[in-house]
């Protein structure tokens, strides 16, 4: 989180933490190759810079069907009704595509970040449903609602990595 002057209505606090807004956020660099790329002097791969590459995609591979995998039922609702089924069926598949995306750009999502998402999944639904019962207002408040949650799950992620690089042993992603 950034630290900022006060402002706005928050101008009276002393200190005010955000998440930046998402053009200062980070991109991720995904995990980092366990071993050195050996390259041929025209730049093809060596097997051995072949088989380094092989192990960084299958454990980003296996990363992403782990988080799938436990997504299936995480967004918290026991029993979802009827007219909300397809927002949810929706949200559902938003929160798999965006938490392998954030997969992909850090290598690792801890479960901050996750419900982050899921939250920002939901939200989004909820939006949707809104919109269809005609209510933009309420609508717009969620989407940006989501939008930001989304932000901040960013964001926690690059944190998160940033920790994990400073407490390895060399190695820039530990696994």
């Amino acid at each position: 989180m950034a630290r900022r002057r006060a402002h706005g209505k928050g101008a009276p606090a002393l200190v005010r933490v955000e998440t930046p807004p998402a053009d200062e956020l980070q991109p991720g660099r995904g995990p980092a190759p366990t071993g050195p790329i050996e390259r041929r002097s025209d730049g093809t791969l060596t097997p051995a810079g072949a088989r380094v590459l092989g192990r960084l995609a299958g454990k980003r591979s296996a990363e992403r069907r782990r988080l799938a995998s436990e997504l299936a039922d995480q967004l918290g609702l026991a029993r979802v009704p009827e007219q909300l089924a397809p927002y949810i069926d929706h949200a559902r598949e938003f929160a798999r595509t965006q938490l392998a995306s954030l997969c992909d750009q850090f290598g690792h999502v801890g479960p901050g970040p996750s419900s982050m998402v899921m939250s920002a999944a939901l939200a989004l639904a909820a939006s949707r449903a809104a919109y269809a019962q005609g209510k933009a207002k309420d609508g717009a408040a969620l989407a940006d609602k989501s939008r930001q949650t989304l932000l901040t799950a960013h964001h926690m992620c690059e944190l998160e990595a940033r920790a994990r690089d400073a407490s390895s042993d060399g190695e820039e992603w530990p696994y």
